[in-house]
């Protein structure tokens, strides 16, 4: 696959694949301009998706170069041996390959590293997606606060029905209370009455 599909891919969130037969820097450089373009630059999971596709690109074209180096000692190695490495010789072979890797996909990405910091404008502001999320994060806590205002709102007018319902209730209580006072008044009046008769 080349790396315009690999690219239109991304844009789709599709997995993208390395092959070990593929040409690694091109399609590297490929992948670093495409990245550069705006549309990119404000998509964080396409970002994320090239930024590991190009890793590996990185991985397999430090094996490639390690390996084509090693070629020759690993053919006479092998001649020794009627063309057959015994296998406690490979696995030393293969620790040596791994840590040649490890060295060559450091500097590549050391390389690469010093290209993007390079080609950054002196002064140039901090990163639009951390300005993004910045914002977002200004915009999560203000809606914290005004949840927060809301409650205690809310609560404070809990609290004020809570209140005048205690003093309704309270009125409500002193006016039975003086109407079956009046009630009672009234009753003794008739029978103090009804006595004198």
């Amino acid at each position: 696959m080349d790396p315009g599909v690999e690219n239109s891919q991304s844009l789709m969130m599709g997995q993208l694949t390395v092959f070990p037969d593929q040409d690694h820097i091109a399609h590297m450089e490929a992948h670093r301009a495409f990245m550069s373009s705006y549309l990119v630059r404000n998509n964080p999971q396409v970002m994320t998706i090239l930024q590991a596709h190009i890793i590996e690109h990185i991985s397999a074209q430090a094996r490639n170069e390690v390996m084509m180096e090693l070629q020759p000692v690993l053919q006479q190695e092998a001649a020794k041996f009627g063309g057959q490495v015994p296998p406690e010789l490979q696995a030393q072979f293969q620790a040596q390959i791994e840590k040649q890797v490890a060295v060559k996909v450091a500097a590549i990405i050391d390389d690469m590293v010093a290209e993007e910091q390079e080609a950054l404008p002196l002064g140039s502001g901090p990163d639009p997606l951390v300005d993004l999320k910045m914002k977002e994060l200004d915009l999560e806590q203000q809606k914290i606060n005004v949840d927060a205002a809301d409650d205690l709102a809310q609560h404070k007018l809990e609290e004020e029905k809570l209140s005048y319902k205690k003093q309704s209730d309270a009125a409500k209580l002193a006016q039975q209370q003086t109407i079956q006072n009046q009630r009672v008044a009234v009753q003794r009046e008739r029978l103090n009455a009804s006595k004198k008769r």
